[in-house]
């Protein structure tokens, strides 16, 4: 099955290589750009927990130096396999990891950490799907979210893809969140203005991302049922059992 992976360039091998292993044809057009910004020391100084609900806010952390030496020491809450691998990694010393979404670590905070003993950090980005910290402050917890990565849609699909997609060459796509899937409508839209056009699958993390292709009309959406990589993976092998 040939398969289009639209993630960020530097999170797309996390799913090339299990897709590929299983045999699959895998092609990437990337549908946002990340951008990483500067994370100021005093926002992490008397922090009592981080959290991190994407790689992208770590990767912030580690390339501002004086932050992050003081944030390894700070226990750090982490969404997904993948977040907690790169905690790791980077050599945090108390990690916890959540659920696979942001909103199932209300409960885990709450359980470990004492709001009386300093702020939370969320090394979010610019734009969020769930709004932890305000769904914390609302526990009584005082929580920063500065903002540490934008999210820059891609302006247009590269041409090899552009091309298999208008001659239904792609069986399926792979969509991990709402924004890039709607770039993705904006960019492969024009493609299939010829009904006889085949769509490929889509194969979404999330009933938010499934909402946004609409205007696609698509006749094969697919869900996964927890909002990780691994069940993309069951999805693309479903399709060809």
């Amino acid at each position: 099955m040939h398969i289009l992976v639209t993630r960020p360039e530097e999170d797309a091998d996390a799913l090339r290589r299990p897709l590929e292993a299983l045999g699959h044809r895998v092609s990437l057009a990337p549908m946002m750009e990340i951008e990483l910004l500067p994370v100021p020391s005093h926002v992490i100084e008397g922090a009592s927990a981080l959290i991190a609900t994407s790689r992208n806010g770590l990767r912030a952390l580690a390339r501002s130096n004086a932050a992050f030496a003081m944030a390894l020491k700070v226990p750090v809450f982490t969404v997904g396999p993948a977040t907690t691998a790169l905690a790791r990694d980077l050599g945090f010393q108390t990690i916890f990891e959540g659920p696979g979404t942001a909103a199932e670590l209300e409960d885990i905070i709450e359980r470990d950490v004492n709001p009386t003993h300093g702020a939370i950090v969320h090394l979010a980005g610019k734009q969020v799907a769930v709004d932890l910290a305000s769904a914390l402050r609302g526990r009584g917890y005082t929580v920063f979210a500065p903002g540490v990565y934008r999210s820059i849609p891609v302006q247009t699909l590269p041409p090899e893809v552009a091309s298999d997609l208008k001659a239904g060459a792609i069986d399926a796509v792979v969509l991990m969140s709402p924004k890039s899937a709607e770039a993705y409508v904006t960019q492969a839209a024009p493609l299939f203005v010829s009904t006889k056009i085949r769509q490929p699958a889509y194969l979404c993390l999330s009933d938010a991302v499934a909402d946004r292709l609409g205007p696609l009309f698509p006749d094969r959406i697919f869900i996964a049922i927890r909002p990780n990589l691994e069940e993309i993976v069951i999805l693309a092998s479903r399709l060809t059992a």
